[in-house]
C-alpha cells in the first residue's frame, strides 16, 4: 500500500481540528459513525456481508461501504479426507 504524504496545509488543518476537538465532518472527537452489517448480500456467493460506516450509498453520501464475499468449491478429494463441507 502506497501512502502519499499530505501537504503542509493539510497537516495544519488536521492539527488545528485536533487542537479544537472537532473533525472536518463536524463530529466531536468522541463521536462515532453509525455502523450497520448486512449478511448474505450476494446471492451467488457462499458467504457475503456488507459493512456500512456512516451514511453509505444507500443512506446518502459521506459514508464508507465495504462488501466482502467468498465462493468456494469443495472437491471430492477434500470430502474423502474428512474436511467439512
Amino acid at each position: 500500500m502506497i501512502l502519499s504524504p499530505c501537504s503542509a496545509a493539510e497537516r495544519a488543518y488536521v492539527q488545528l481540528g485536533v487542537a479544537q476537538g472537532v473533525r472536518n465532518d463536524g463530529r466531536d472527537t468522541m463521536d462515532s459513525r453509525p455502523v450497520t452489517v448486512d449478511a448474505g448480500v450476494l446471492p451467488n456467493a457462499n458467504g457475503s456481508a456488507r459493512v456500512t460506516l456512516g451514511k453509505g450509498s444507500i443512506g446518502g453520501s459521506g459514508g464508507t461501504d465495504v462488501v466482502a464475499a467468498i465462493k468456494a468449491e469443495v472437491s471430492s478429494q477434500a470430502l474423502a479426507i474428512g474436511l467439512p463441507r
